[in-house]
């Protein structure tokens, strides 16, 4: 059985999507450069199990790019983000993975 980190697997799977939701806000201005929308979708169809897919699509342009991931995430009262909870992440360039 999947344990959350705040102890309700509902709660805790929509905290990684906050997570992932504050990634994407901290995108906003490299969105503005390419001039193109950021889109994201999400699955919580099994949030009761703990699961939430989310997909986001943050056009940027060619060049260095940092991306971050937040520590504090809303309800939590430390920097503790649920890093350990992601996986499947993934990144795409003009359709091709990016090892």
């Amino acid at each position: 059985m999947k344990r959350s980190l705040v102890g309700n697997p509902g709660i805790g799977a929509l905290a990684v999507v906050a997570s992932l939701c504050s990634v994407l806000v901290a995108a906003l201005p490299l969105a503005a450069q390419s001039a193109s929308t950021i889109s994201v979708t999400v699955d919580a169809s099994r949030v009761p199990d703990g699961i939430v897919k989310t997909h986001e699509r943050i056009p940027v342009k060619p060049g260095p790019l940092t991306i971050y991931y937040p520590k504090w995430i809303p309800g939590e009262h430390q920097p503790s983000g649920p890093i350990a909870n992601v996986t499947g992440l993934k990144f795409m360039a003009d359709g091709k993975v990016i090892p």
